[in-house]
C-alpha cells in the first residue's frame, strides 16, 4: 500500500482532473492509512491536504451516494487517526449532498455516513 506521503503526492501531481471516484479512492486510502500509521505518518498534513480539501468540495456537488458516503468515511478515518479537523466547508458540502442523494443509498453507504 502506498504512504500517506505518495497519496498526497499523486494527488498533487494530477488531482485537478480528479472525479468523484478519484477523490473518494483516494479518502478512502488515507483513512485506512490514517488507521493503521495514526499520528506517526500524518503529522502536519492539514497543510498537504488543502489542495484535496479545495478538489473534494469541487467535486462533491456531481458525487453520487456512494462517491458521498465513502468519501466522508475516509475523512472521519483520516480526522480520528490524526487528530485533524477537517474544514467546515468540506463537511457541509459532504452533508448537503448526501441529503440529496440519500434515497440512492444501500445499506452499507448508511452505515459509511454514521
Amino acid at each position: 500500500m502506498l504512504s500517506v506521503k505518495e497519496v498526497l503526492e499523486s494527488h498533487r501531481e494530477a488531482g485537478y482532473r480528479y472525479g468523484a471516484g478519484q477523490i473518494s479512492t483516494t479518502w478512502s486510502m488515507l483513512g485506512k492509512l490514517a488507521g493503521r500509521h495514526g499520528r506517526r505518518e500524518l503529522p502536519g498534513t492539514a497543510r498537504l491536504l488543502e489542495p484535496l480539501i479545495l478538489n473534494t468540495r469541487r467535486v462533491v456537488p456531481t458525487m453520487d451516494g456512494r462517491h458521498v458516503a465513502q468519501t466522508a468515511h475516509g475523512v472521519a478515518k483520516v480526522q480520528r487517526g490524526a487528530r485533524w479537523r477537517g474544514s467546515d466547508a468540506l463537511w457541509d458540502a459532504l452533508t448537503a449532498r448526501a441529503a440529496s442523494v440519500a434515497c440512492d443509498f444501500r445499506p452499507q453507504h448508511h452505515a459509511n455516513m454514521a
